[in-house]
């Protein structure tokens, strides 16, 4: 059963739940002389289907969708999996039937998008090739629906009440409520040595804005495997022309594996560009 289309380079692709298949336009005639406007491409079926009518979109000279709880990228005809183990133990919680999926391009960032509305908006960036979250204020996914590139911006649309928004990079709010950034780190280890930590500097681009209200950059960490974290240690910074501005902290005690997660709200520039640390293996 067909359950969607995208139109890439001339040529329609039908997705269907089990397979895929090309059609072009050939603008020719039968033996009857009855005008065949579209015909399956020759030696194009994919078999990879569809999992959810509105995930394929085009996007870099190519098409991505969710197939079987899979996220793929079509290489010419041939599927190639994109998402990662993580993703797909997400993904296999959702409802794959309702995803949606919308596609950003920026400065050189191409990232498509894609919504569970009972689980979590991902974003896969062409460019980088990584995946990140999106999340609104006291949301898990996205509000925002469906992107459009109009009059030399993007407009965003509110799946919850329709309000449209602009996209701008020095808006570090979201229809005015917290914008909030969170990074993960991969585990800190040395194959269950104990290690010693102590100190944790972070180089962010800031000293941009002047800082009102919330002006604190936020990190706790995990030593059981991000089951449970400690309480936020704050720092502050930099406020208007700080360009260095260093972010340290201190004392961070002794653990075997460790995964740390920062947190930014503040609604000025908070670019993370490095970390460094110190540390050393414990007695």
């Amino acid at each position: 059963r067909l359950v969607s289309q995208v139109v890439n380079h001339s040529e329609v692709w039908m997705f269907g739940e089990r397979t895929i298949e090309i059609f072009v336009n050939t603008a020719q005639t039968d033996a009857q002389g009855v005008l065949i406007t579209f015909e399956r491409q020759s030696g194009t079926v994919i078999e990879q289907g569809c999992s959810a009518r509105f995930s394929p979109a085009a996007i870099d000279n190519s098409i991505m969708w969710l197939g079987d709880g899979v996220v793929y990228r079509a290489d010419g005809y041939t599927p190639v999996r994109v998402s990662t183990h993580a993703v797909e133990q997400d993904i296999a919680e959702c409802d794959w039937s309702e995803a949606y999926a919308m596609v950003w391009s920026d400065r050189g960032h191409k990232v498509y998008y894609l919504t569970f509305p009972n689980g979590k908006t991902w974003g896969y960036d062409v460019a980088t090739r990584l995946w990140h979250r999106r999340a609104s204020y006291e949301l898990d996914i996205w509000r925002v629906n469906h992107l459009v590139f109009w009059n030399g911006k993007w407009i965003g649309g509110d799946a919850f009440n329709g309000n449209l928004y602009t996209l701008d990079w020095a808006n570090y709010t979201e229809n005015d409520a917290p914008l909030v950034s969170m990074r993960r780190t991969p585990y800190a280890h040395d194959s269950q040595n104990r290690i010693f930590m102590a100190a944790l500097e972070l180089l962010m681009d800031t000293g941009f804005e002047t800082l009102n209200g919330d002006e604190s950059v936020w990190l706790r960490y995990s030593d059981d495997g991000g089951k449970t974290y400690t309480n936020y240690r704050k720092r502050m910074l930099g406020d208007v022309h700080q360009y260095g501005k260093r972010i340290r902290f201190l004392r961070l005690g002794t653990f075997r594996n460790r995964v740390f997660e920062i947190m930014v709200s503040s609604p000025v520039k908070r670019d993370l560009i490095a970390c460094s640390v110190e540390m050393e293996g414990a007695a």
